[in-house]
């Protein structure tokens, strides 16, 4: 793409180091106790607020593991579970509590709707460019 052969692009913190840990979620745990909630007939309530606080914690989690690792302090959370508004409102103030800075969409989808005008745009560089 023409943009990445240009001089002068911002930084913006690629990992440029791999990790030497293999950054895993295992969820098993989590639907495990999620069903076992069920089981026990609690409240769909409370069951749907511990689920998306431990995911949100999962974020924390693996951000924090990767700034140790990179030294990077910046945050970008997206794609489509993150319209969940929930798990984003847990999220972020956990995240800026611990110093990250976070970035969330205000003006593009986070979802596929994002990823399709990023297409778009890039297509018609590439058409104007004559590609």
């Amino acid at each position: 793409y023409e943009v990445a052969r240009r001089e002068g692009v911002q930084r913006w913190g690629r990992i440029e180091h791999p990790l030497s840990e293999r950054l895993e979620v295992g969820l098993t745990p989590l639907l495990a106790a999620t069903l076992d909630d069920m089981a026990h007939d609690r409240p769909t309530a409370e069951i749907a607020m511990r689920f998306h606080r431990t995911l949100a914690a999962i974020i924390v989690d693996v951000c924090e593991r990767l700034r140790a690792a990179t030294g990077l302090g910046r945050v970008a959370l997206s794609g489509g579970c993150f319209q969940n508004r929930l798990l984003l409102a847990l999220a972020v103030p956990a995240l800026r509590a611990r110093g990250f800075d976070v970035l969330i969409h205000h003006q593009v989808p986070c979802n596929d709707g994002g990823l399709v005008l990023g297409q778009a745009v890039i297509s018609d560089r590439l058409d104007i460019a004559g590609y």
